[in-house]
C-alpha cells in the first residue's frame, strides 16, 4: 500500500483479515455518547467477492451474542460488492450502494459519516469512496431525524465483524482506521489528491478532535 501513496505520509502495514479464522477486533466503551453523529473512515483492500456480506464495522445495539429480532448495525460490503449500511434500530433503516467495488487488487478509502438531526434525510447518512460521494443507491431507507444508531452506545463495537463475533466476517486488510465520535465529517478529513499524481492520497488525521468513544488504528508489524 505504501508504494502507491504520496511521499509525505504513507501507511506502512495493513491488517489482515480471514474469514475463515474469525479474525476480529472488539472494543466496548465505557459509557454511551453520541449516537446520532460519528464518521468512520478506513482504507480496506478486498481479498474475497460475492460471499455474502463481508462487515467492516458492526455492532448489536443490546450488545448481546446476536440472534433473531436483535438490534444491531453494521458497514459493509454486500455479497454484490456493493456497499452497504444496515440497522436495526427504533426504525430500520438500510443504505445499499449502485456502484460496486470488485477489485481485489485496488486499496478503497471509505468514509461513512452519519449526522442524524439534519432535517434532510439524505444529509444523515453520507457515503464516500475515494473522495468521491456516493449518490446512487439501490436501497435507500434513509434514517429518521434524530434516530439513535447503534454506535456509540456502550457495548461491542467490532472491526471485521458483525453482530456477533462469527457472524459476516471481512475477508480483506484494513489500514488506518478512524473512528469519530460526535462529528459527521467528510473525506477531506482524512486524505487528499496529489498534486503531481492526481492519486487519492492519506494525510496524517491523528490530531483530528476523536470524542469520547472515538478511536485510531494505525497497524503495526507486531515484534
Amino acid at each position: 500500500l505504501a508504494k502507491s501513496l504520496a511521499k509525505d505520509y504513507t501507511i506502512d502495514q495493513s491488517l489482515r483479515f480471514n474469514r475463515a479464522d474469525n479474525d476480529i477486533l472488539s472494543r466496548t466503551p465505557a459509557t454511551t455518547t453520541d449516537r446520532q453523529k460519528w464518521t468512520l473512515s478506513v482504507w480496506t483492500k478486498r481479498a474475497e467477492l460475492g460471499t455474502g456480506l463481508q462487515t467492516i464495522f458492526g455492532t448489536a445495539e443490546t450488545g448481546a451474542a446476536g440472534g433473531a429480532g436483535e438490534e444491531m448495525g453494521r458497514m459493509a460490503w454486500d455479497a454484490d460488492n456493493e456497499l452497504t449500511y444496515h440497522s436495526d434500530t427504533d426504525a430500520s433503516f438500510n443504505l445499499q450502494s449502485t456502484p460496486v467495488y470488485r477489485d481485489p487488487s485496488s486499496w478503497y478509502h471509505v468514509v461513512i459519516a452519519c449526522d442524524t438531526t439534519q432535517v434532510t434525510n439524505t444529509n444523515r447518512l453520507k457515503f464516500y469512496v475515494n473522495g468521491d460521494q456516493i449518490t446512487d443507491f439501490g436501497t435507500t431507507n434513509w434514517p429518521a431525524q434524530d434516530l439513535l444508531t447503534p454506535f456509540n452506545y456502550a457495548h461491542a463495537h467490532r472491526v471485521g465483524a458483525s453482530h456477533t463475533p462469527t457472524a459476516e466476517n471481512l475477508d480483506g486488510y484494513l489500514a488506518e482506521f478512524y473512528w469519530i465520535d460526535g462529528t459527521q465529517l467528510t473525506p477531506s478529513s482524512f486524505a487528499e489528491t496529489d498534486d503531481t499524481t492526481n492519486q487519492w492520497k492519506p494525510i496524517d488525521a491523528s490530531d483530528l478532535t476523536f470524542g469520547t468513544n472515538g478511536f485510531y488504528q494505525k497497524y503495526a508489524a507486531t515484534e
